[in-house]
């Protein structure tokens, strides 16, 4: 049986030095040292287009013009002779354009866009100047703002419409419900939407630099019909928030929004009401305010003149005296039957002994008795009722009240499902909201055991408000009565949302915590911080991310693996690490060409046999050093001459230059170190890197097949989708049409 294993092993390893390959020259010699081609002189068409050139920066309009036409010429014969074009005639074409200056030039370039030998880069240039243009931006924005509205009104309608025809019989009176719901809300689209702000300042702007233009009278008046719609919006903004505020007592918010509709139509009444009921709110309050801080006499003139006197003594008492012999001074006067109009006070004071022994449930028992003792309108009352409703003061009663309203919130998620919180608001008559809702709501009631199943993973969405008040008594009162049992609550609270950093921190707050709850604890919290560094990019953050992992959790499997981790991270790391990827690189040959990197042909052939780069291509990893890997092979290090590296480096800033001219599809992507090294290699500076972890770039530079794929994505003809559209819940399914609408302006923010 030994001597059979023996043979087979050795016939493994003779399978495997015969399936090895040998190393190619190329791959052996990734690089080859040739010099590139001298750069040819200017020809016949080159030195036209300078004089084009010269004669439009000279302002001699005419020669430029004489010129260009002869580079038309040019052209033609050239192109007579069989020779390459030039590439310059639609550049001259330009230059000629702007000669007239920035006013003419937007229908120039109309004019520009039907030739069909326009560079890219230049239609691209030429096609943005023309949705610059005040007027065409603003035609442009009106026409997208006509499709959103219409779409959006169809695509409100043909939703509950499908949903009628399709689950109709399933559910007639939702469905039916549905439908009349959004007729009924149809309404609700703004009156001056974003787009008609944005056409309204081109108006503006174009009408400040063409004053005497023959269409400014349009113009102005166009604007001023839309001006006065925004207006009208404004002001019945503020019309309806004052009102909002009125209603929920907040005075200065409704005079202050009163006070807006107010300017905007001066002789509006009901502006001018909710500006005088604010603004005599407000003087009320204030009039109470100050009236609550006046003290005409200290005792009260009721009092006999033994009480008088008593009374006078613990005010004294009360300014100098420890906490505990003050209150029971006080409830010892209360026992023996003191005048009972003081009572509130007495029992004020005496909530200070529990206070003074930390029993806070002693202390604010006592204090909510104060309001019944008290006469009505004592300003002691008021007193008590503030710090019984001070979440600072007494912030265990409202951590109590948010667990309370959290249950609450459960019971009724399980109930009702989406129709917790009531109807949907829908600028309607409240009553109808009820009305609308009532079907959808009996059907929550029925689907009630899908929302059983759904509850251990939706609970972590519930209990936000008893966190926040658990926090406020924990960090207020470390040390406090009921701290254990808020920190013990907390801890489970944070460990069922995945936070295992506050977790662990209430639960190490405990006098008794649990070690095997903070050892996992410990262990999760190293594990999501390890998932973390993979989303690093930069490689000092990742770095210090898997150093604080092992230092700070040692004990964990996590904490290992990030030692381990770091180790290799810190031995592979380069100053750069700037990427190209095969395919970048064959897009692009120039990069590669004898007096750049120099690439050894053979590799981008795209034949396997003679050896090839690999699809991670090359790196540059600082200095003028780059790694090219290869397909099956270690990757090979090799240097390249200063002088062909600063020509790489510019020319590979040119080629990304080139690219966000052409295509629209393209973007900038903002890469500080990226920049900065390529500015040294341009400068021939790179001998002495920056070996700060912060300057190191992991850019990479792709095709535009990797970027954007290998077809050019199309949007339909017909700027329709099919949705389809189901919920369990609801018992409803559709497929519906909808209108593809505008996208919303990248500005949209400033003028909403």
């Amino acid at each position: 049986m030994s001597r059979a294993r023996l043979a087979f092993t050795l016939v493994l390893a003779v399978c495997a030095c015969a399936c090895t390959r040998a190393p190619t020259p190329a791959e052996l010699q990734p690089r080859r040292d040739a010099r590139p081609a001298r750069s040819p002189l200017p020809d016949d068409a080159e030195r036209i287009a300078v004089r084009v050139a010269a004669a439009a920066l000279a302002g001699r309009t005419d020669q430029a013009l004489s010129r260009s036409a002869a580079l038309e010429r040019e052209e033609k014969l050239r192109k007579q002779r069989a020779e390459a074009p030039s590439g310059l005639v639609d550049n001259a074409a330009e230059v000629v354009a702007a000669c007239d200056g920035s006013d003419t030039f937007p229908a120039h370039s109309r004019t520009l866009l039907a030739r069909d030998d326009l560079d890219p880069a230049i239609r691209l240039r030429l096609e943005r100047v023309i949705a610059s243009d005040p007027l065409e931006s603003a035609n442009a924005d009106l026409a997208a703002d006509r499709r959103f509205r219409a779409g959006a009104l169809v695509n409100r309608i043909v939703e509950p419409a499908s949903k009628l025809l399709l689950t109709g019989l399933l559910n007639p009176i939702d469905a039916t419900r549905t439908l009349l719901a959004t007729l009924l809300t149809a309404h609700k689209l703004p009156r001056a939407s974003v787009r008609e702000r944005r056409a309204l300042r081109a108006w503006d702007d174009w009408l400040a630099r063409h004053p005497d233009d023959p269409r400014a009278r349009e113009i102005a008046a166009r604007a001023q019909r839309y001006r006065a719609k925004l207006e009208a919006e404004r002001y019945e903004r503020a019309l309806a928030g004052a009102e909002e505020a009125l209603e929920a007592r907040e005075l200065e918010r409704a005079r202050i929004l009163a006070g807006r509709a107010l300017a905007s139509r001066p002789e509006s009444e009901p502006a001018a009401k909710l500006f005088e009921r604010s603004s005599a709110g407000l003087a009320s309050r204030d009039a109470q305010v100050r009236s609550s801080l006046q003290m005409h006499e200290l005792a009260p003139p009721s009092l006999e003149t033994s009480s008088r006197d008593a009374y006078l003594e613990l005010a004294r008492e009360a300014l100098v005296a420890a906490a505990e012999p003050l209150a029971a001074r006080a409830a010892g006067w209360r026992a023996d039957g003191a005048p009972p109009h003081i009572g509130g006070e007495l029992a004020f004071l005496s909530s200070f002994g529990p206070l003074a022994r930390g029993d806070e449930d002693g202390f604010f028992a006592t204090l909510g008795e104060v309001p019944k003792l008290a006469p009505k309108g004592d300003s002691v009352s008021r007193q008590a009722v503030a710090i019984l409703t001070d979440p600072d003061q007494n912030p265990y009663a409202v951590y109590r009240a948010a667990a309370t309203a959290d249950r609450r919130a459960r019971l009724a998620w399980l109930a009702l499902g989406p129709h917790a919180n009531g109807p949907r608001h829908r600028d309607l008559p409240r009553p109808l909201e009820y009305l609308l809702d009532l079907p959808g709501t009996a059907i929550s009631l029925v689907t009630f055991p899908l929302r059983l199943i759904q509850y251990p993973t939706a609970s972590a969405r519930f209990g936000q408000g008893v966190l926040i008040a658990g926090e406020r008594y924990t960090v207020r009162r470390p040390h406090g009565q009921h701290a254990p049992e808020i920190d013990r609550d907390l801890a489970s609270r944070y460990a069922a949302r995945g936070q295992f950093g506050a977790a662990l921190r209430h639960e190490q707050a405990l006098a008794d915590p649990d070690p095997e709850r903070i050892a996992s604890h410990r262990e999760k919290i190293a594990e999501q911080m390890l998932s973390g560094v993979e989303r690093e990019k930069r490689i000092d953050m990742k770095l210090a991310l898997l150093v604080a992992i092992a230092r700070e959790y040692p004990d964990t499997e996590s904490g290992a693996r990030a030692r381990e981790r770091f180790i290799a991270e810190k031995r592979a790391v380069t100053p750069q690490r700037i990427r190209l990827t095969h395919g970048f690189l064959v897009e692009h040959p120039e990069l590669w060409a004898p007096g750049m990197l120099g690439l050894n042909p053979e590799l981008l052939d795209g034949a396997t046999r003679n050896g090839e780069i690999a699809a991670a291509g090359v790196v540059l990893v600082g200095r003028s050093a780059i790694e090219i890997s290869l397909e099956d092979r270690e990757p090979a290090l090799a240097q390249i001459p200063a002088d062909d590296f600063a020509r790489f480096a510019a020319r590979l800033e040119q080629i990304s230059y080139a690219s966000l001219t052409r295509d629209p599809r393209e973007s900038p992507s903002s890469d500080a170190a990226r920049d900065a090294f390529l500015a040294s290699a341009r400068l021939g500076t790179v001998d002495a890197p920056d070996l700060r972890p912060s300057a190191r770039s992991e850019a990479v530079y792709r095709s535009t097949h990797e970027k954007h794929g290998f077809v050019n994505a199309r949007e339909s003809i017909l700027p329709v989708d099919l949705v389809l559209q189901g919920g369990v819940e609801s018992l409803g399914l559709a497929a519906f049409p909808r209108i593809r609408l505008p996208q919303a302006p990248a500005d949209a923010l400033l003028y909403d």
